[in-house]
């Protein structure tokens, strides 16, 4: 497991041993860090950029200069990655060609997070879906080809929060027929359920109750 912190370091952790294993002085506070498919390569974004490193070698191996704090990323493959951020654009950026393949407008604010499935039973082929989470509110699930990701993606669903989300999570849904054996998740998966959380929702809830009362003292008045 990696970790990072404000203490400007890279953390390796032995979970058998539930122990610290290196510490790379990184000299920079990140806040993000994810692994690629393969576990062959890891991203650190620090503020405005990413940091590709190889587990080979330890080192970095690329800088991705997003121009904007960046908020969130996904790796598609092994070769691509998703980077959002404080823009209404998500940027598909080829690693091992070192090269923005494209850039494509999803929101009308900022980027929050990004997630990917590839479980539906509608994800045929080459494809993924891009999940994306926005300050305008709107929760948005993308159809990308990889084998084409010059291609302008595919907007299979939109659905208003009516709210800021600040984060989420796609949730796989198991299917109770399945054989119990198996170890693949169910094809059932329901992309657009994402578990937001808001920083909006406890203020909403708040005035609404306070509208409720203010209602129920005029009508005694």
């Amino acid at each position: 497991m990696l970790s990072v912190s404000t203490d400007k370091t890279l953390r390796t952790w032995n979970l058998i041993k539930g122990r610290c294993a290196y510490v790379t002085n990184i000299k920079a506070v990140a806040h993000i860090v994810q692994w690629s498919p393969s576990s062959a390569l890891f991203a650190v974004v620090i503020d405005k950029r990413v940091d590709i490193y190889d587990i080979a070698t330890g080192g970095v191996v690329h800088t991705i200069d997003y121009g904007k704090r960046v908020n969130s990323i996904v790796f598609l493959n092994n070769d691509v990655i998703a980077i959002g951020g404080d823009s209404n654009d998500i940027h598909l950026y080829d690693i091992p060609n070192k090269h923005t393949i494209h850039t494509f407008t999803a929101h009308e604010n900022r980027v929050k997070a990004l997630q990917k499935t590839t479980t539906h039973p509608d994800i045929t082929g080459d494809k993924v879906w891009l999940i994306s989470v926005s300050s305008d509110s709107y929760i948005k699930v993308w159809e990308l080809d990889l084998t084409e990701l010059k291609r302008e993606p595919k907007l299979i669903a939109s659905v208003d929060t009516t709210c800021r989300p600040t984060c989420m999570s796609v949730r796989t849904f198991v299917d109770s027929n399945a054989d119990e054996n198996s170890s693949q998740p169910s094809a059932t998966l329901t992309a657009t359920a994402a578990d937001v959380v808001s920083d909006e929702n406890a203020k909403t809830s708040s005035k609404k109750r306070k509208n409720k009362s203010k209602e129920k003292a005029n009508k005694k008045v």
